[in-house]
């Protein structure tokens, strides 16, 4: 086990293994690290794997601004639904096409799925699944699933998303069950599971997602991840720390003096004159703000009314 080390401070891009909850792989870089202060960025479903960003010691202060939208790609069959809309749900017998409609769903041209496609593309009204941790009558949706409560469908919420890409990368007709790739970027508190649902309904059909990996999150990309097992295998995992600021949206403003630092860091907002600076910046724009030799960095600052005004404070250690 690793010696505590409360002065950790970055995040890591864990390529989430399957058949294991966001909670889990959490509960397990607790351990690697012996650091209870560790939270990830975005849930992914146990059966979902990639990106899973992960933010250590201090930087969890950080969870609420890095950007959210996400890229998937997304692997389902046509023909029958699940109890979860996900291969992990069971079968539901009165959701499952006869041959006659998989004869006729094998004759789809790509041309027809991409047309349906594009009609997803922008702002949607998205029905959550009745597997998820949306509140209805004051519980989460899973706890009446795992009840056997079927809550009506018109009483599922709806929720507005934005589909910003949409694409068909595979179609294999001749599969047992005609089975579809798509990539899909979206904004956060997409469920991919009902974007499948509706897209089989587009063609005529019921749907069962059978594969996801998150493949974009913000500015992390699969090529920034490391593996869980290499982190609880390795005696030096701190080397896949990786600072937050390249995955910040925010740019960086170096306090001109050691004298508006100790005015930053008491709360004090500064105007143009004592951060040296010849032109105000947009209202209400954000920045990591650092010490002046941006050794340190102190805190995320927004400017509003010709004042920067601190928004987190990181002391120095």
């Amino acid at each position: 086990m690793q010696p505590t080390q409360p002065s950790l401070f970055g995040v890591l891009t864990i390529n989430k293994p399957k058949n294991l909850t966001s909670h889990d792989v959490v509960a397990r870089l607790r351990k690697v690290f012996n650091l209870k202060k560790v939270g990830h960025l975005g849930t992914l479903d146990p059966m979902a794997t990639g990106i899973l960003p992960v933010c250590i010691g201090n930087a969890t202060r950080l969870i609420e601004y890095f950007p959210n939208e996400k890229a998937y790609q997304a692997t389902f069959v046509l023909g029958y639904e699940t109890t979860t809309l996900d291969a992990e749900g069971e079968i539901l017998p009165q959701l499952t096409a006869t041959t006659e409609t998989l004869t006729a769903l094998r004759q789809l041209t790509t041309e027809a799925i991409n047309k349906h496609l594009a009609t997803f593309v922008g702002e949607q009204q998205q029905r959550v699944p009745r597997f998820s941790a949306v509140h209805v009558r004051g519980k989460k949706l899973y706890h009446y699933a795992h009840q056997g409560i079927i809550i009506p469908e018109e009483e599922l919420p709806i929720k507005p998303i934005t589909i910003h890409s949409l694409s068909l990368t595979s179609w294999q007709p001749q599969a047992k069950h005609p089975t579809i790739t798509i990539q899909v970027a979206c904004s956060s508190g997409t469920y991919i599971r009902s974007l499948v649902r509706d897209i089989a309904a587009k063609l005529g059909t019921v749907a069962t997602l059978t594969a996801l990996e998150r493949t974009h999150h913000g500015h992390f990309t699969l090529a920034n991840t490391v593996a869980l097992e290499t982190l609880q295998t390795s005696e030096t995992p701190t080397d896949w720390l990786q600072q937050p600021f390249d995955f910040l949206p925010f740019k960086r403003l170096l306090l001109p003096s050691t004298e508006a630092v100790a005015l930053f860091l008491n709360g004090m907002p500064l105007t143009e004159e004592q951060l040296e600076i010849s032109e105000s910046p947009h209202n209400n724009q954000q920045f990591m703000v650092f010490t002046p030799t941006e050794e340190q960095f102190i805190g995320i600052a927004k400017w509003h009314n010709y004042r920067l005004r601190a928004e987190k404070v990181f002391h120095p250690a």
